[in-house]
């Protein structure tokens, strides 16, 4: 397995092995749920294989578009916790999804999927300070507290994520699918295990681009 990112490639196969197998499922009888996130390397990829599922699942209201120009937007808060109690002490987010069924073909079907903050506070940040909003007067909608060592990394702030599915009509796979991931953040380094004394507090913003593609 292979990840790209600004320092070139980095090939995870072997921590990929170490993932026991599970399944994951659109099928009304399956599920949509995460396994045990064992091993750190493999977090992001598991996360976001997941996300790519709940973009088009029923969960979210894929059922309530039928014809090409729908748009359904689900009033329901959506959280994710991807924390371990090991490495990730505190990892969450929460969105609110909007369905748009853009193209509707005899083979195909295309659908955007819009994940975005909601605009009143829905998780409740971990300490008082992650609370003042980092983009726009739009509540902080993603935290994450990680173990460093011996020190701790903090990080939060706004997400938001965009994903166009291409599925095929006739058996319902997803063909190919692409994401749109930004992140706007602020990040504490060092910190000591209340998260105080930290050794540098910095913004930084996150563009991630991710694709899956069908290979038989």
């Amino acid at each position: 397995m292979l990840k790209k990112d600004a320092n070139g490639t980095v090939d995870l196969s072997d921590d990929a092995k170490k993932v026991a197998p599970y399944q994951i499922s659109l099928d009304p009888k399956g599920t949509l749920a995460i396994p045990s996130l064992n091993v750190p390397k493999m977090v992001g990829m598991i996360t976001d294989l997941n996300t790519f599922y709940v973009a088009i699942s029923d969960a979210i209201g894929i059922q309530r578009i039928s014809k090409q120009g729908d748009v359904y937007e689900n009033p329901n808060e959506l959280k994710g916790n991807w924390a371990d109690g090991v490495n990730t002490i505190v990892g969450q987010d929460c969105t609110k999804a909007t369905l748009s069924l853009l193209v509707l073909k005899q083979d195909v079907a295309v659908v955007k999927s819009e994940f975005l903050a909601p605009s009143s506070e829905c998780i409740s940040m971990h300490k008082p300070w992650m609370k003042l909003p980092v983009k726009d007067g739009v509540p902080n909608n993603i935290q994450q507290v990680r173990k460093n060592g011996d020190s701790y990394m903090v990080m939060w702030g706004h997400e938001q994520f965009i994903i166009t599915s291409y599925i095929d009509r006739s058996s319902g796979i997803i063909k190919e699918a692409t994401m749109d991931n930004t992140l706007t953040l602020k990040m504490k380094v060092g910190c000591d295990s209340d998260l105080e004394n930290c050794q540098s507090e910095f913004s930084l913003t996150i563009q991630r681009d991710e694709r899956l593609q069908l290979k038989r």
